[in-house]
């Protein structure tokens, strides 16, 4: 099965955040990302793995 892929509009729209956030997380290396030359992309997968854990890391 091939994972979803998306670009920092797509995230940004996913995470109802301004692409500026998402920009600032990467730089922060607090985002899971990876770059083809210049290029920002995302696997969702991982972006909802990663929405998982800052959940749990939240939990009281």
């Amino acid at each position: 099965m091939m994972n979803e892929t998306m670009n920092v509009k797509e995230v940004a729209d996913y995470l109802h955040v301004h692409t500026d956030t998402i920009y600032s997380m990467v730089r922060k290396k607090e985002l899971p990302h990876f770059r083809v030359r210049s290029r920002i992309f995302f696997e969702k997968n991982t972006i909802d793995r990663w929405i998982m854990n800052q959940s749990t890391m939240n939990a009281v």
